[in-house]
């Protein structure tokens, strides 16, 4: 749990870039980014990523939660930036495929409303932040 109580805590949690399995992107082009709003320590990490190599990018979506970022990832809008843990096997972790640098951790904190059933939540927790492969499945 978290100082709030209302949530699990992790110092690190590793980021990769996401997108569907078709999708491309030529070396030079401006690279479209499906994020959260700012404040996003994702959405930070992939614009100081993509800024650091002298590329351009674009937010192509604004997303609010993970359903948002796979629905726009999955319709081809652009890239999302994603824990592992959450990433389905329809999707791609693409950062080499498309030349993108590698993203490496950020902090991150899963809250969780205290009034939710607490069974799932802890299942979706455990999850997220101890990802294996029979827990990443398709979604959909």
């Amino acid at each position: 749990m978290n100082a709030t109580g209302h949530g699990e805590d992790r110092e690190r949690i590793g980021i990769v870039w996401v997108a569907h399995r078709a999708f491309t992107l030529p070396p030079a082009a401006t690279v479209p980014l499906i994020a959260y709003p700012a404040p996003s320590r994702s959405r930070s990490s992939a614009l100081r990523a993509v800024e650091q190599t002298g590329r351009t990018w674009q937010i192509s979506c604004s997303v609010r939660d993970l359903d948002g970022a796979l629905a726009a990832t999955r319709a081809g809008i652009g890239i999302a930036v994603l824990p592992p843990g959450t990433v389905p096997t329809d999707l791609a972790d693409v950062g080499a495929a498309l030349d993108l640098p590698v993203l490496g951790e950020v902090d991150f904190t899963l809250l969780t409303n205290p009034r939710s059933d607490g069974d799932p939540v802890r299942a979706l927790i455990h999850a997220i932040l101890r990802p294996t492969p029979a827990t990443v499945t398709e979604r959909r």
